[in-house]
């Protein structure tokens, strides 16, 4: 036992100095391979910068197109109906909202849109000469909501009569701004040629709005690090929309930048991405890595073999738990342990099968509710266990009815053997709770044959007699009533309609006297269809008792008023009763018996289906 213990903690410690063996080196690993993968991130950066660019210039660029194919279509259009202008706006879906303007402005059809001087606006001049232009800020329109206009120019005859403005709402423009950043801690905006910014997705939003209105006033405030050289040609290679790059510094924070050219209005993508969250050095595992991660591997392979070494072992106790299980399934048991210091109290088992749920380690107080599962005329077993406890005895017996969680008892035997260490105090008690249900119910059974009359299941002459005896005996200050009943008409029953019939009026006698009496009386078939009832009654007068056996014996009169027919004759048969109680009457089952029989015939005697208290005088 104590090597086995000596094992475990060794087990024990092998397990704890792997993990973190195990942790430090997978943290010490992981960590120089995230330089290899951050620097493979801002390779990539790049790559992904012109791709989410050429999407966005994409998206803005068909429609763009679609706006000028709609102009071309009402410059086509003969009829200056707003009407008909009308019908060639609302026939497409990828604007929000759009209308018609005349050269000063104002609106010849759609909605959602005022300008008191189209002149005015710093494209006007690009409209006449008959190019689309896109809105170089967001706008605000009449339903005081935010949008980023385009204008299509409509020609005829080579001069620019009217114009559409069709707008798309800014969180549109976001949501596909959204859908095409770069997946991590970065950042999609777009920036005017100026350097002003249009637009920005959500983490834009958060992380470089509030620094200035301007792109190339933030940056000129920042420290450039790489890719350009300066601010100033960033701007140059912008103005020929170029592709370019720059890290820079700001705030502590090192931040890499790409700017991908669009096609509308020379407009730029700016792809934003903090340095910390990819890196921008190449890793090498390191020497001191290698011993480390050898180290641990030496101690997990250490600890897969006592891994292996302890499954051998649990291997051969669980099957010789499991022969043990079936031992136990064979006789229905399930075994236990109780010990004393600390108290506690652990099944080993099918518990389920006794109690239908299972129960855990009980532990201190928690031992106790154990007895919560026993029938309530089994609670001397508390008693019992701890006189076992205090006493000299080592082996316990006893038999017990364990309640299951659907309320139904069963027996069971409960059996064991108590430890105590050398100086006489209680270690464990080691026992079995084995079902004996079975076993005790063919016991009752076999006594209930010998003392029930087989056809009604009421006590047998012989078993009556006993009880009756026991009941005088044990009377106290009661009275004890003796009931004598016999059917009136019996024969005729048997003669007329046969023995099925008189059976059955056997029967349905015995069930009748089941009705009017108690449980705890004595019903008994003495013979034939005669049958007694012995009942255990307080009465403070005699009139008070003769009430009751008035009352008892009418309402056995009233159950046996039967017919009985087979279709072809028909008999009736009501009941007799004679009844005698004690100490009045006599104190024996002889004397009671005698006595109810002479009423018995007493009542026979003067017209059937009544009852009669014995007299004296009925002897004659």
């Amino acid at each position: 036992m104590k090597k086995h213990i000596k094992l475990e903690w060794v087990y024990i410690a092998v397990l704890v100095i792997s993990l973190i063996l195990s942790i430090v080196t997978g943290v010490q690993i992981a960590g120089e391979v995230v330089n290899v993968r951050r620097n493979l991130s801002e390779q990539n950066m790049g790559m992904n910068a012109f791709v989410y660019g050429k999407y966005i210039d994409s998206y803005l660029t068909n429609r763009v197109e679609l706006l000028n194919t709609m102009a071309d279509c009402i410059a086509q259009l003969r009829s200056t109906d707003p009407d008909d202008l009308h019908t060639v706006l609302v026939g497409q879906n990828e604007f929000s909202r759009i209308c018609l303007l005349n050269n000063e402005g104002k609106k010849i059809c759609g909605a959602n849109y005022e300008v008191d001087n189209l002149k005015d606006k710093p494209f006007y001049d690009t409209l006449m000469q008959g190019k689309n232009v896109a809105a170089p800020s967001i706008e605000v329109d009449t339903d005081d909501k935010e949008v980023l206009r385009f204008y299509a120019p409509v020609q005829k005859n080579g001069k620019t009569v009217m114009t559409i403005t069709a707008g798309i709402l800014t969180q549109e423009i976001k949501t596909v701004l959204n859908e095409a950043d770069y997946k991590g801690d970065g950042a999609l905006c777009i920036v005017n040629g100026l350097g002003d910014y249009v637009l920005g997705d959500n983490d834009y939003e958060s992380m470089l709005k509030n620094r200035g209105g301007n792109h190339f006033s933030y940056l000129n405030s920042c420290q450039v690090l790489d890719g350009v050289s300066s601010v100033d040609e960033l701007e140059e290679r912008m103005e020929n929309q170029l592709i370019a790059s720059v890290d820079y510094q700001h705030a502590g924070v090192k931040y890499s930048a790409q700017y991908v050219p669009l096609s509308v209005n020379n407009w730029y993508a700016v792809t934003t991405m903090p340095m910390d969250s990819f890196g921008s050095t190449v890793g090498v595992v390191s020497t001191g890595t290698i011993v480390l991660t050898v180290i641990s591997v030496i101690f997990i392979l250490i600890f897969l073999a006592m891994s292996a070494y302890i499954m051998v072992r649990n291997i051969k106790l669980r099957t010789e738990n499991e022969r043990h299980n079936i031992l136990e399934q064979c006789d229905q048991s399930v075994s236990f342990q109780v010990t004393f210091r600390p108290h506690k109290m652990e099944f080993y088992g099918d518990v389920k099968s006794i109690i239908g749920t299972e129960i855990g380690k009980l532990s201190g107080e928690a031992v106790y509710d154990i007895y919560d599962w026993i029938h309530e005329d089994d609670y001397s077993l508390r008693g019992r266990m701890s006189s076992f406890w205090e006493g000299e005895d080592t082996k316990f017996n006893t038999e017990v009815r364990i309640r299951n969680i659907k309320g139904n008892y069963r027996w069971y035997r409960i059996v064991g053997i108590l430890e105590r260490n050398e100086f006489g105090a209680n270690e464990s008690f080691v026992g079995k709770i084995v079902n004996v249900d079975e076993e005790l119910s063919e016991e009752k059974e076999l006594v209930q044959r010998a003392e029930n009359d087989m056809l009604t299941g009421v006590l047998n002459k012989k078993t009556m007699e006993k009880r009756v005896s026991l009941m005088l005996k044990n009377r106290g200050d009661k009275y004890v009533i003796f009931y004598m009943v016999d059917l009136d008409n019996f024969k005729n029953v048997n003669d007329t309609l046969g023995h099925i019939y008189g059976d059955q009026a056997i029967v349905e006698t015995a069930q009748c006297l089941n009705k009017v009496f108690a449980n705890q009386d004595c019903i008994g078939r003495l013979g034939g269809d005669e049958f007694a009832v012995c009942v255990s009654y307080q009465a403070f007068d005699e009139q008070g008792l003769l009430e009751f056996i008035g009352k008892k014996a009418q309402e056995i009169c009233a159950g046996n008023r039967r017919t009985y027919t087979d279709n072809a004759a028909s008999v009736s048969i009501t009941s007799s009763i004679g009844v005698a109680y004690a100490p009045d009457m006599g104190d024996s089952f002889t004397e009671l018996y005698t006595q109810a029989d002479c009423a018995l015939y007493y009542s026979k005697a003067n017209g059937k289906d009544q009852y009669h208290i014995y007299s004296p005088k009925d002897d004659n």
